[in-house]
């Protein structure tokens, strides 16, 4: 998850497309990822921190650096 500086490391080891889109609120930033249509909910695990997200889908990771930090509740 980290490089060895500490930084977090940016990966989209699935090649999934996704879409984040950042609104002039800067409450209000949305994420979206496609996943296959009949995935089971129990192969999907998502981690939200004010810095950066995660998501692993079928043990392949996309993980992205935020450019602001996110209020997570």
């Amino acid at each position: 998850m980290f490089r060895k500086d500490g930084e977090i490391r940016q990966c989209n080891e699935g090649k999934f497309v996704y879409r984040m889109k950042e609104f002039d609120d800067p409450d209000y930033t949305l994420f979206e990822l496609e996943v296959p249509k009949h995935l089971d909910t129990s192969e999907l695990v998502v981690n939200i921190n004010p810095h950066w997200l995660s998501v692993k889908v079928k043990n392949k990771l996309i993980q992205l650096k935020l450019n602001e930090e996110i209020i997570v509740s």
